[in-house]
């Protein structure tokens, strides 16, 4: 790619307010989507954050007849915060990524929370040579984040709602004697909440 290029010019000067002037003929898509990954890299970014913007440059490519367009200003340091700060949370959002971005701008307490509290059960785990897997995650319509783990006939759930952390455990299908239900803290040492489930 030319030195001189409006990719590599872009590149060179990475902004948290960053206009970029793409070329949208002779496939310039292969160019953009490599640019975009330079940019994951750089900024620590997951590339399913950046596949809205690779479909958009898709999309001028197939539909614009011009030499140059000038795409909307990104603000990558708001965009880096949004995953790099949270790194549990986010390598869990998959194909939740506008639920996760809804979250994120309306309870980012919520998401601060919940990172926090899957650190420490992870710790809990490793300190005492205990089963771990990252658990299965959901976003409600009330906006808590929901997390899931299974093991050897056991359910944990965590339910989190701004520093609110409600528990479900459930070993077996009767919901009077097998079934149990509570709050925790992160305040709390956790380490029975671990044990339950992966000990």
């Amino acid at each position: 790619m030319p030195a001189n290029s409006p990719i590599m010019i872009g590149a060179k000067n990475i902004v948290p307010d960053l206009s970029v002037k793409v070329e949208v003929n002779s496939q310039p898509s292969h160019r953009i989507i490599n640019f975009l990954k330079c940019l994951s890299i750089l900024i620590s970014l997951p590339e399913n954050a950046l596949q809205k913007s690779v479909y958009q440059l898709e999309t001028i490519r197939d539909t614009i007849e011009q030499e140059y367009v000038f795409l909307q200003p990104v603000d990558l340091q708001q965009i880096a915060d949004k995953y790099s700060s949270f790194p549990h949370i986010a390598s869990l959002v998959g194909n939740l990524e506008k639920d996760y971005e809804s979250l994120y701008s309306n309870c980012p307490k919520t998401i601060k929370t919940a990172e926090k509290l899957i650190d420490k059960l992870h710790s809990i785990a490793l300190k005492n040579n205990w089963w771990w897997h990252a658990p299965l995650l959901n976003i409600s319509v009330d906006n808590e984040i929901v997390l899931e783990w299974w093991n050897l006939g056991k359910k944990i759930t965590l339910y989190v709602k701004e520093e609110v952390i409600d528990y479900i455990k459930v070993w077996g299908a009767d919901i009077e004697n097998e079934m149990e239900d509570g709050s925790i803290s992160l305040n709390d040492d956790l380490i029975d909440v671990w044990q339950w489930i992966g000990s």
